[in-house]
């Protein structure tokens, strides 16, 4: 495995995931903004939680598609190209099985908690009722077409990833644009316009396997250790899945019963305010991905830990970077963006960015967990910690803790949470958690604090100018960027960085 040519890979597919982000970004929160001001907070606020309630029946989906990547890279791996047809056989057997499932349980138990546990205005549960049988379509479709994107990422093709990505936004933009035209009830026609979209995507993506991968092609045949393989990774992935979506969506029927659909709104707007700047990280994530499984498939440590680390310490970086101005100047952005901000919005999304920064370790370090094929421990500590936010959440909320009292428990958690995943994936692979903690993840928490000093500082005292957000964000960026380069970076790294835009320069100037 030639390591030069997979950093390469790397770089490469982390900027067409950047660049698709970077577009998908801009036109999400302007989406975003328009969906708010036709269907008003309270209608947000309804779709925020029901479609919580299709995601928490579709967690499985995460985990299966987690399991389905890892046997994927790692035949891929290999060379093993039957391997890789009998994995994607499998898989696609096993998600029309699990399609079916979460269509008796969303008819059913997802039915009644919609009619009986959400607090919904009377006048609106019918809608809320179709708005949350669309929702549950839109599920199936993600859960039959988990096979797929598992292929597309596995054998890397993030260009074409990105390309669906941007679609399915584009596709969204357009249809909110036209969502006042539409002569039913705007919640019902913004709800079947996700599901249109959804289809279309999702109907492209499968064409798209078809042509790319023509030797990997669906086989009538049923492979029973394999399938018991992939299910016994996924089952002890899915407690993984089951914990954060507890927290994310979980969180959403939390707030609704407690303070209704207008605390949803706000929830909602800043979740996808703060998704937009997380899904920035996660693209160097999943670009890095299918390579920490390959380095564990041929045996090569080393450059499995060097690769764990850069992600994990990179990808805090970007976060930090990226998010700092928005934590110090959350009201004003977010009133930019929308006309009328709920209140509780900013503190929400305040609150949202510091529970990720400890949270963003997770992704790269599950990744080795399931690589190495040994979920049990792993997953039964760690997601018993992670849902364990949502109880102690709701007992402070009895007590008339206020509404952004369970981002904070999340924080408290998550720090703990990514101690624990690095102390356990030193027996499973072999990872020195002292090295591991001090190199990576104290390093980062340091860098943050210096960088965050001198902007926190203009905050506070910079006199009320009408362009004083300006100089504040200017500030914090010269201040992260020279915190991360000299604290945050080891000279290889900076030697590294630094070659690389020379090259840059050489060929812009030439």
């Amino acid at each position: 495995m030639n390591k030069k040519d997979n950093n390469k890979r790397i770089a490469k597919n982390t900027v067409l995931l950047y660049c698709r982000q970077l577009i998908s970004l801009g036109l999400s929160l302007y989406t975003s903004r328009l969906v708010l001001k036709i269907l008003g907070e309270t209608d947000f606020g309804i779709y925020a939680t029901v479609g919580g309630i299709t995601a928490f029946l579709s967690v499985i989906i995460t985990s299966m598609s987690a399991s389905s990547q890892r046997f994927l890279s790692f035949n891929l791996g290999k060379g093993d190209i039957k391997g890789v047809i009998n994995v994607f056989s499998t898989s696609n057997q096993i998600h029309v099985f699990l399609a079916l499932i979460i269509l008796v349980l969303g008819e059913t138990v997802g039915l009644w908690f919609v009619n009986n546990h959400l607090n919904i205005e009377s006048t609106r549960l019918h809608v809320a009722i179709i708005v949350y049988q669309i929702s549950l379509l839109n599920c199936i479709f993600a859960i039959i077409s988990v096979p797929y994107n598992a292929l597309i990422i596995a054998n890397e093709c993030m260009g074409a990833f990105a390309l669906f990505s941007i679609g399915d936004t584009i596709l969204k933009f357009i249809g909110v644009i036209l969502l006042p035209f539409i002569s039913i009830d705007y919640l019902i026609g913004y709800a079947l316009i996700i599901c249109v979209v959804q289809l279309f995507s999702r109907l492209t993506m499968w064409w798209f396997c078809a042509v790319k991968f023509p030797n990997i092609k669906y086989c009538h045949k049923y492979y029973p250790s394999l399938f018991k393989q992939m299910f016994g990774i996924a089952g002890w992935n899915s407690l993984n899945s089951i914990a954060t979506t507890c927290y994310l969506q979980g969180s959403v029927i939390t707030l609704n019963i407690f303070f209704g659909p207008i605390i949803n709104a706000a929830y909602s707007v800043a979740m996808q305010a703060y998704s937009g700047l997380r899904q920035f990280c996660s693209s160097f994530q999943s670009a890095s991905a299918p390579q920490i499984v390959k380095y564990y498939a041929v045996e090569e440590n080393d450059a499995l830990f060097r690769l764990l680390g850069f992600v994990c310490k990179i990808s805090f970086f970007l976060l930090f970077f990226l998010t700092l101005p928005f934590v110090l100047t959350a009201n004003n952005i977010l009133s930019f963006w929308l006309e009328n901000v709920p209140p509780y919005a900013s503190i929400f999304f305040i609150w949202m960015i510091i529970s990720a920064y400890f949270d963003i370790f997770s992704y790269p370090l599950d990744i080795a967990a399931q690589a190495s094929g040994n979920m049990a421990k792993y997953s039964c500590i760690t997601s018993t910690l992670t849902i364990l936010i949502l109880p102690v959440t709701y007992q402070l909320y009895c007590i008339k803790f206020p509404p952004e009292t369970i981002l904070c428990v999340a924080v408290i958690i998550g720090l703990v949470n990514c101690l624990v995943r690095i102390k356990i994936l030193s027996s499973l692979i072999g990872l020195c958690f002292k090295t591991f903690t001090l190199n990576i993840i104290c390093r980062c928490i340091l860098t943050a604090a210096i960088s965050s000093i001198i902007p926190i500082l203009s905050k506070l005292y910079l006199p009320t100018i009408s362009f004083r957000i300006l100089i504040i964000i200017g500030i914090t960026i010269l201040s992260t960027s020279i915190g991360i380069w000299f604290f945050g970076l080891e000279q290889s790294e900076q030697n590294y960085i630094s070659s690389n835009l020379k090259k840059i320069k050489y060929k812009l100037i030439n």
